[in-house]
């Protein structure tokens, strides 16, 4: 009996070894025999997850949508999304859920935050401030201004905009609008913003353009840590940091730093935040001494940045035994810019003597 049960417990430590090598063979290994056998494993032999697999399984591919880098180029994703942080679904309420953080936005009201699981939108425009737009005719200033209050409008702003921009002021609102439709879904032209934003670099000199350019940067940025999010812009509520100084930059009224009536002097004028041909008309007003100012005829300006004007102006009759005296200058349109102290106005005939040129504004403008 004894040799009867050798025989067999060896016969059993064969079987076993031989079904552990058999295993192994077929791509197992000892512990996986040892569960599977048992009944109560969890089996490998049909669904192991690789990582490229739950990669796309966790969230679902992103494809080939475009990621527009911040110099408007092309850079493709590949199947499995490839954004930092993760990749994210728009929900049905025009936000989108991520897995993980974006970067922050540096203008207008908030950035992409990671960590509560929520996408936010990218920082919109900020304030200009308004333009007057008397002439009730869109212009490049007027419409930043209706796309900076009304994003969710910003379709029907984008009808304003010429077909062919005639010139960068209008291609950079004409490219913002173009975002401003795409990062909120309504069928804006990702290709367009990105393109014009390649292109204005560096060539905008208007105080309005500037800030859209930057914005549009953001946007595009946020577009590609975010290329499949749809989310609603927000208008910005900080009222206390316009992106246009209009002030009167200098006052020239020849070397000696006086003037007499009938006198022509120059005024330049800077920060200007609407459509810079609307300031002489007839809603403009340039006082000299505290009295109406009249402009001379406007010169053509065009090398000029687009935030700045220069013109001239005569000097006008002050009141008779009120010379020699300090004349401010100021100009209203928008808002009022004055120079304290621009020049000393003399009387008719007087021998004037050396003095400064031109006067430079050094102080804030008039609110």
């Amino acid at each position: 009996m004894a040799v009867s049960l050798g025989a067999r417990i060896s016969g059993l430590l064969i079987a076993g070894a031989l079904a552990i090598a058999t295993a192994a063979a077929c791509g197992g290994d000892g512990d996986d025999a040892a569960s599977g056998s048992g009944g109560g494993g969890t089996s490998v032999s049909g669904g192991a997850a690789s990582g490229d697999d739950g990669a796309s399984g966790a969230g679902g591919p992103v494809g080939s949508t475009p990621m527009w880098g911040p110099d408007g180029g092309d850079r493709g994703v590949g199947a499995t999304g490839g954004t930092t942080g993760g990749s994210e679904r728009s929900n049905g309420s025009g936000g989108a859920s991520s897995s993980g953080g974006g970067e922050g936005s540096s203008s207008g009201s908030g950035g992409s935050t990671g960590g509560s699981g929520r996408v936010e939108a990218p920082g919109w425009l900020p304030r200009g401030p308004k333009s007057p737009d008397t002439d009730r005719t869109a212009d490049p200033e007027s419409v930043y201004d209706a796309l900076g209050e009304h994003p969710e409008k910003c379709g029907v702003t984008a009808g304003l905009i010429p077909a062919e921009p005639p010139d960068d002021d209008w291609r950079v609102v004409r490219a913002l609008a173009e975002a401003c439709k795409a990062v909120q879904g309504q069928n804006g032209d990702w290709d367009t913003a990105a393109a014009d934003y390649a292109a204005l670099r560096g060539r905008l000199t208007g105080c309005k353009a500037r800030a859209a350019y930057a914005v549009l940067g953001e946007v595009l940025r946020f577009h590609r840590h975010h290329p499949s999010a749809a989310v609603p812009l927000t208008p910005s509520t900080d009222k206390g940091n316009d992106v246009c100084d209009f002030r009167i930059v200098s006052v020239d009224v020849g070397g000696d730093g006086e003037a007499k009536p009938g006198d022509t002097i120059t005024v330049r004028v800077g920060g200007i935040h609407f459509d810079k041909r609307e300031l002489l008309g007839t809603t403009g007003v340039v006082t000299v001494a505290g009295l109406p100012a009249l402009p001379a005829p406007q010169q053509d300006h065009g090398i000029e940045p687009r935030d700045q004007l220069t013109f001239e102006v005569v000097v006008p009759v002050p009141p008779p035994g009120t010379c020699p005296r300090s004349a401010d200058v100021s100009v209203a349109y928008g808002g009022t810019a004055t120079l304290d102290d621009a020049f000393t106005l003399v009387a008719p005939g007087t021998t004037s003597s050396a003095g400064p040129s031109p006067v430079e504004s050094s102080a804030t403008p008039s609110p």
